[in-house]
């Protein structure tokens, strides 16, 4: 939780966690579903990379968004 202390952790966690989880929910169930339903397994993993590269970049961005 890049060094910070518990109490650091905590506070995060109840800022960030919800809305995170709700955004990954409403990315990956569709992806997911278009994914396992549409596409043949050989686009499988293209499908799943490509997002994921998006996906890590969000995520990087919320973890580091408050540090100046």
């Amino acid at each position: 939780m890049a060094g910070g202390d518990i109490k650091e952790i905590r506070s995060r966690l109840s800022q960030e966690f919800k809305h995170t989880y709700i955004t990954d929910v409403l990315i990956w169930s569709p992806i997911q579903l278009i994914n396992f339903r549409y596409l043949p397994v050989l686009y499988q993993p293209i499908l799943v990379n490509s997002v994921s590269v998006f996906w890590n970049g969000y995520l990087s961005y919320v973890q580091n968004k408050d540090i100046k």
